[in-house]
């Protein structure tokens, strides 16, 4: 035994070697040996099995991330290895949007009976201040809170955040090395997934209007007809087609004629309610779904049509041709077994036939 009375004193981990030593009648009286002081290369030691187990969860983490295909399954499999990996309660995954808001993605665990509104802070003040160890911890009632913030070449396009109870151990300086790492990849699938999305819209989206085009709509009001069938309730499809805009092109040029159409997409959309489809079916043809609306309704918004066109009427070709529609109407009856292409059919019928009578 022995005692440190110099209060500078550290500790340290030495390597002995000793022997014993022995009288000549063989009787124990001490040992004698070396002592190297292994300190550093102890802690060099600890720190490099540290790394290697967080380079092993954090391989874990991403593994588990590309063995996912759809995006919001992807982010929900990263939010529940996290927060595993972390022994946390609860972990949010949030995207970035456009406007440099955060918006929750995904959220995985126990409610923590905090709000993410906490973690956005956190994300935002790295955006602000900025960390070095692009790491935020804060405490909100009786949740330890840990924030990262995932980027793609630089740019802040996410944050991830992981809650423990106070009943918990601190974070130490692994965990948020560990939520660094991860972020750092989730930045790369953040970026991924909002690829993803932009290609999918621009093979469902008309590209001068915006509305759907005539693959996306016809696979939607098949879903919609399943559903009506399942809902016994109607719906009204409108067969939409301009009266006299080939005169605006030969007039005024294929730009007013693309405003034309802009502005005929802009009276669809505007005043569709959640369910309803707008499309472009090509060229000058538009349709309109109306989910849960029998025949009335489906004439009312029609003549509505008929009666905002005019807005229109400045880029008509003359005065002897002016913008107009010629509107066709069919009726989903749920009482009749009747599919998308039949339903179609009857619309642009109804529709050549209010064209024919002016």
């Amino acid at each position: 035994r022995w005692t440190v009375s110099n209060p500078a004193a550290v500790a340290a981990c030495l390597r002995i070697s000793s022997v014993p030593i022995y009288s000549d009648t063989g009787d124990w009286l001490g040992c004698r040996g070396v002592a190297r002081d292994v300190s550093d290369a102890r802690a060099r030691d600890i720190e490099l099995e540290r790394a290697r187990n967080r380079e092993r969860l954090l391989n874990a983490i991403v593994n588990t991330i590309r063995e996912e295909v759809v995006p919001d399954h992807m982010l929900l499999a990263a939010a529940e290895a996290t927060a595993g990996a972390l022994g946390a309660r609860h972990c949010w995954i949030f995207r970035r949007t456009p406007p440099g808001q955060f918006v929750k993605a995904v959220e995985h665990g126990e409610p923590p009976g905090s709000t993410p509104e906490a973690a956005v802070r956190a994300a935002q003040n790295l955006i602000v201040h900025g960390d070095p160890q692009n790491v935020v911890e804060s405490k909100v009632g009786n949740h330890l809170m840990l924030t990262s913030a995932a980027r793609y070449r630089g740019e802040i396009n996410g944050a991830i955040s992981a809650c423990r109870g106070d009943d918990q151990p601190t974070w130490n300086a692994a965990e948020r090395k560990l939520l660094a790492g991860v972020a750092n990849h989730l930045g790369i699938a953040l970026e991924q997934i909002a690829n993803h999305e932009t290609l999918e819209r621009l093979s469902r989206t008309d590209e001068l209007t915006g509305l759907l085009n005539r693959r996306a709509f016809f696979d939607d009001l098949e879903t919609r007809l399943a559903h009506q069938r399942r809902t016994l309730r109607p719906g009204a499809l409108l067969y939409v087609d301009l009266d006299n805009f080939k005169p605006v092109n030969d007039v005024h040029g294929h730009h007013t004629g693309d405003a034309v159409l802009i502005g005929v997409s802009e009276l669809l959309a505007g005043g569709t309610r959640v369910g309803d489809l707008a499309a472009r079916l090509g060229g000058d043809e538009f349709a309109l779904w109306l989910e849960e609306s029998d025949r009335s309704a489906a004439v009312v918004k029609a003549e509505t049509l008929l009666d905002q066109i005019v807005t229109l009427s400045g880029y008509s070709a003359d005065a002897a041709r002016p913008l107009g529609f010629s509107i066709g109407i069919a009726v989903s009856e749920v009482a009749v077994e009747e599919g998308f292409k039949e339903l179609v059919g009857r619309a642009d019928g109804a529709m050549y036939q209010a064209k024919a009578a002016g």
